[in-house]
C-alpha cells in the first residue's frame, strides 16, 4: 500500500520547468528546488514554464534580449489567468559557454528568471523601477536559498567585461545588496 501511495504522490508533482534545451542542470532544478519555489509563490504551480535556446525562440519581438545577456524571460502577455499562461526563458548558450556557469550558477540564474515572472504578475499592481524589479528577482534567489550561488553569479557576470559601464555598477550594486540580504529560508 505504501508503494502505491508514493507512485501516486509522484504522479501529481507540479513539473514547473520544461527543459527543452541540452543543459543537463535545468533537468534536476524541479527535483530540488521546485516544490520551494512553489511554496514561495503558488501561483507557480498554475503552469510550466519552458526553457528554449534563443535560436529556437519564435516571434522575439516582444522580448527585451540583449546580446550580452545569459537568459531572459517573458510571458505571453495576451493571457488572462495563470492557467493560460505560457511562459518562457530563453537561454544564450553562447554567453553562457562564455561565463562558464557551474550547475548552481545556473539554479540562481534560472530562479532569477523565475522571479521575473512572477512579477510579471504582479507587475499591473505595483510600480517598479527596473532596478527594483531585479532587486525583487534577486530577493527571490536568496529565499530559494541560493544566496551564496547568486552571489557568485553576479560576480561572474560584473568582472565578464560583457556589460556596459552602467550595467556593471548596477551588477556591483546588486551584489552588495545581496551580500547584506537576511535569507528567508523557505522549507
Amino acid at each position: 500500500m505504501t508503494g502505491q501511495f508514493i507512485l501516486i504522490l509522484a504522479m501529481n508533482k507540479h513539473q514547473l520547468i520544461i527543459n527543452k534545451t541540452s543543459i543537463k542542470a535545468f533537468d534536476y532544478f524541479d527535483d530540488i528546488y521546485g516544490t520551494k519555489a512553489i511554496k514561495i509563490c503558488s501561483l507557480l504551480e498554475k503552469f510550466h514554464i519552458n526553457i528554449v535556446y534563443v535560436s529556437d525562440a519564435k516571434n522575439l519581438d516582444h522580448v527585451d534580449f540583449k546580446p550580452y545577456d545569459p537568459m531572459a524571460s517573458y510571458v505571453e502577455k495576451n493571457r488572462t489567468s495563470a492557467e493560460s499562461t505560457i511562459a518562457e526563458i530563453l537561454v544564450d548558450e553562447t554567453v553562457l559557454s562564455y561565463l562558464c556557469l557551474n550547475d548552481q550558477e545556473l539554479h540562481a540564474a534560472l530562479a532569477h528568471e523565475i522571479g521575473h515572472i512572477i512579477v510579471f504578475f504582479l507587475k499591473h499592481k505595483l510600480s517598479l523601477s527596473q532596478q527594483e524589479v531585479e532587486w525583487i528577482c534577486d530577493e527571490y534567489v536568496c529565499d530559494m536559498g541560493l544566496k551564496d550561488n547568486l552571489m557568485s553569479l553576479l560576480t561572474k557576470l560584473t568582472f565578464s567585461g560583457l556589460y556596459p559601464e552602467w550595467q556593471t555598477k548596477q551588477l556591483r550594486d546588486r551584489l552588495a545588496l545581496v551580500t547584506s540580504y537576511i535569507t528567508n529560508d523557505i522549507q
